[in-house]
């Protein structure tokens, strides 16, 4: 408790001093506007801090409790079933709490064509059910790590046809369906990459590259070494090509190919193997109609127990919003997305369930991060509103169901919530959101939702099968409170 009380004393002091330093900024003959930062000499450095704290509440949890899966990598298949392998069972969990925090300081400078950017996250789960999730990070244990630590090269300080940067950093491309942030997420993704952009024709078109560690090279233990025995495995890493065309303001087309390759040593959510992906994405704006519309194929192989699998699946999502000019500046949305299962129960030489790779999260399937574009069949209906410049809410309505009801179920985390070989029902269930979001100042905001799930046939089927709780209501909500000052 006095770990607890310490921390939100601290949330508190640092919210005082930030909006104590916003009115005093134009006291500060050294310090410049926010866009500019804080010149010494010939080097501009521009200091960041953001805070966040968020309380979590789930009502019969989908991946807590029951079976407890070896491996969460969506590829990983057990013995002739298309659910990993069983290590453990647990009691079936009716309530989880979480109480997390989040608290990065950085700094970035700059001199011309040259800058770097150093940010400090700490990242730790103040109280938890005991078997969640969200306790990989132990209550009080120190989870202090670099979240940014790149430096950044320009061909030209002010308009750069060419940038490069070399370090941790976060990559998100297009709405981040593949490869995104994960800023939801407790710790968010950062990558050890190299990541170089050159810009064409005055916004015309870019092209970006990048390599990225995401599992060191390191020793495998038999037996699972080369021919049985103790060997040296070269990791995992990712490779990324994009290339973006601005035609007009409703015409984007942006091209992009991933490509994974995995071996030992792996952590626990990589399978091994080699994933190839590419990605197809058009979008646009246009006085106040935006849409977006991906699809994606992937090829490859997958690791497996004695058996290497060939990798063939595809994915598509596609969504609409209407921003009208109503009183309240009402907005309306659609959107849609489809994702390949498995037909073959774990036991076909081809593997057809589409891998999302490194996905955002609370983002595109619910708020209650019920699925992953994995095995996916979704549809959804928004309506929003801005009664006042700085308050916002939303009500979305979503069906989520699977593309191949036999196959595994996976939650937007990459967890696999379970399968029911036998499942006849593609229905997961029926999901009901609320969402408000109210900005106190340009640095404070408050963030707050209801979710609420009817579950259908497939749905209890499969967490019935994994030894889990089958209600007929699944429920989450959250309260956050968050700070950032650039």
């Amino acid at each position: 408790m006095r770990v607890m009380l310490r921390r939100v004393s601290g949330f508190a002091a640092a919210l005082t001093l930030a909006l104590m330093s916003a009115s005093a900024r134009a006291e500060d003959p050294h310090e410049l506007p926010d866009e500019e930062g804080l010149r010494i000499g010939d080097w501009t450095f521009q200091p960041s801090v953001a805070l966040r704290t968020r309380a979590e509440y789930r009502r019969s949890p989908v991946d807590l409790g029951g079976s407890v899966f070896a491996s969460n990598a969506v590829q990983a298949d057990g013995f002739g079933s298309s659910a990993p392998a069983v290590t453990a069972s647990l009691p079936s969990v009716r309530d989880a709490f979480a109480l997390s925090e989040r608290a990065r300081l950085g700094v970035g400078v700059r001199n011309g064509r040259v800058g770097a950017q150093l940010t400090l996250q700490d990242a730790r789960v103040l109280g938890w059910l005991p078997g969640s999730s969200a306790a990989l990070t132990p209550s009080g244990s120190a989870a202090v790590q670099p979240y940014e630590a790149y430096l950044d090269l320009r061909s030209d300080a002010e308009r750069p046809g060419i940038e490069a940067r070399i370090g941790r950093q976060a990559v998100s491309w297009g709405e981040g369906r593949l490869l995104g942030s994960r800023d939801w997420s407790q710790a968010a993704a950062s990558f050890d990459a190299v990541r170089v952009q050159a810009h064409f024709g005055e916004g015309l078109a870019d092209l970006e590259a990048f390599a990225a560690l995401l599992a060191p090279p390191g020793s495998v233990p038999p037996p699972l070494g080369v021919n049985g025995s103790q060997s040296v495995g070269a990791g995992a890493q990712l490779f990324g090509v994009r290339n973006a065309w601005h035609l007009a303001a409703l015409v984007n087309v942006e091209a992009s190919l991933l490509a994974r390759i995995a071996r030992g040593p792996l952590p626990m959510e990589l399978t091994g193997g080699d994933t190839f992906t590419a990605d197809l994405r058009a979008y646009g704006d246009y006085r106040g109609v935006s849409y977006s519309a991906e699809g994606a194929c992937q090829l490859g192989r997958v690791a497996g127990y004695g058996l290497n699998r060939s990798l063939g699946a595809f994915a598509g999502a596609a969504r609409l919003d209407w921003q009208t000019a109503l009183p309240l500046d009402v907005r309306f949305g659609l959107s849609g997305a489809y994702a390949s299962g498995d037909a073959s129960g774990g036991n076909g030489s081809r593997l057809q369930r589409f891998d999302p790779i490194l996905p955002d999260v609370h983002r595109h399937h619910g708020m209650m991060d019920l699925v992953a574009w994995s095995n996916l069949l979704d549809g959804a209906a928004s309506v929003g509103v801005r009664p006042l410049q700085r308050f916002d809410a939303q009500v979305r309505y979503a069906f989520l169901g699977l593309a191949q009801p036999g196959d595994r179920w996976t939650s937007s985390g990459m967890l696999p919530v379970g399968v029911a070989p036998d499942n006849t029902s593609r229905v997961l269930g029926h999901e009901l959101d609320a969402r408000i979001a109210f900005e106190a100042t340009e640095s404070v905001s408050f963030d707050a939702g209801y979710g609420l799930m009817v579950t259908g046939a497939g749905a209890r089927n499969i967490l019935g099968a994994a030894g889990r709780s089958t209600p007929d209501l699944l429920q989450f909500g959250y309260l956050q409170a968050s700070l950032r000052t650039r």
